[in-house]
């Protein structure tokens, strides 16, 4: 990273830049030739475009520091939206609506709050579910969304999410492809999937906050020097993680909590790794 970075290959003002969101007008500039995005984007990239001639956005693999090895991921988990339901006290019937939301995580729950109701917004193609033209291409012109509102369920709904739902007929074939391109060098031997909405005791967060806060910090800034060339990996390595574990990321550890970027990526005292930075 600090190599390229050095190169002029990465966007000087990535630290403060949004990325989630397509940022036409940064393309359009002709300045920016790799940039991240969303699969689902890249047909609003290309239709900005449009007027340029032999324009096409193309999916790239996962950088990896060693070619030929997989690109270790510290995620959560893909199984479900990043949302979460709560059950308050002016609910009359509060056992009948916990039985609810676990039913969106059964086989059947799933299947009915992704894709509702066979023979209407779905149905089984080669064993899978796939949505029928009345949802992905409706004669009223209804959207896909507003149709899977009303026929499956609300998209920030927590269930068990099959995100293969979004691929229907009428997609560019470059999109699924993308996706796939992107999972097919991941190391899922080393995955590290986190449950989302995973959440401290009141006890735990004391302590946690107290000291991560401030190991947050210091990894960001490190993370920022290693990168811009201001501090060298390998000779402040060894010094950088002994700060952490002098400032008490093993009593943050040990609190339970595995959504933090340190713990996630399970740093050990006689160890390296690769340190994936996610502009999402």
């Amino acid at each position: 990273m600090a190599d390229w970075y050095s190169k002029g290959y990465i966007d000087r003002d990535f630290l403060t830049r949004v990325h989630y969101y397509v940022d036409i007008g940064v393309y359009m500039s002709g300045e920016v030739a790799v940039y991240p995005t969303a699969y689902t984007f890249m047909p609003v990239i290309d239709g900005a475009w449009a007027a340029n001639e032999g324009w096409e956005t193309v999916a790239l693999p996962n950088i990896r520091a060693v070619e030929g090895t997989g690109a270790v991921i510290a995620t959560a988990s893909t199984l479900t939206r990043m949302s979460g339901l709560a059950v308050t006290t002016a609910c009359e019937h509060p056992e009948l609506a916990v039985q609810w939301a676990n039913y969106l995580y059964t086989e059947e729950g799933a299947l009915c709050i992704n894709y509702g109701i066979e023979g209407e917004s779905f149905e089984f193609v080669d064993g899978k579910p796939m949505l029928t033209e009345f949802i992905y291409a409706n004669p009223d012109g209804l959207s896909q969304n507003s149709l899977l509102c009303k026929y499956a369920g609300a998209t920030m709904l927590p269930r068990l999410y099959d995100w293969e739902r979004e691929l229907t007929e009428v997609i560019p074939e470059k999109l699924p492809a993308a996706f796939a391109l992107w999972y097919s060098i991941m190391d899922m031997d080393h995955y590290q999937g986190m449950p989302d909405g995973v959440a401290l005791s009141a006890s735990e967060n004391e302590e946690y906050a107290a000291k991560m806060n401030d190991i947050t910090t210091y990894l960001g800034e490190y993370t920022l020097n290693i990168i811009t060339g201001a501090a060298d990996l390998e000779s402040t390595w060894d010094e950088f993680l002994q700060s952490c574990y002098d400032m008490g990321l093993e009593d943050c550890t040990a609190a339970g909590r595995s959504g933090s970027v340190l713990d996630s990526l399970n740093l050990k005292k006689d160890s390296k790794h690769s340190i994936i930075i996610s502009v999402y």
